[in-house]
């Protein structure tokens, strides 16, 4: 088994990550943009901009087959 170490970039990737999935959960669980911002530790209009993002990553990650 080796013994890998997370570089500071590689942290904060996955935690940018953790952050845009968790937004992205509660939109869907219908929470306000306000609401999320609370959860946060952000504004209305950072948690719009996280949830976005991850919409997108989604979006780029698992394309829709064409017709």
């Amino acid at each position: 088994m080796t013994n890998t170490v997370e570089t500071p970039a590689e942290r904060i990737l996955r935690v940018a990550s953790a952050r845009r999935n968790r937004a992205l959960a509660m939109r869907q669980a219908g929470l306000t943009y306000p609401a999320i911002g609370m959860e946060l530790g952000c504004s209305a209009e950072r948690a719009g901009q996280i949830v976005q993002r991850a919409l997108a990553d989604n979006k780029r990650d698992n394309p829709e087959p064409a017709p």
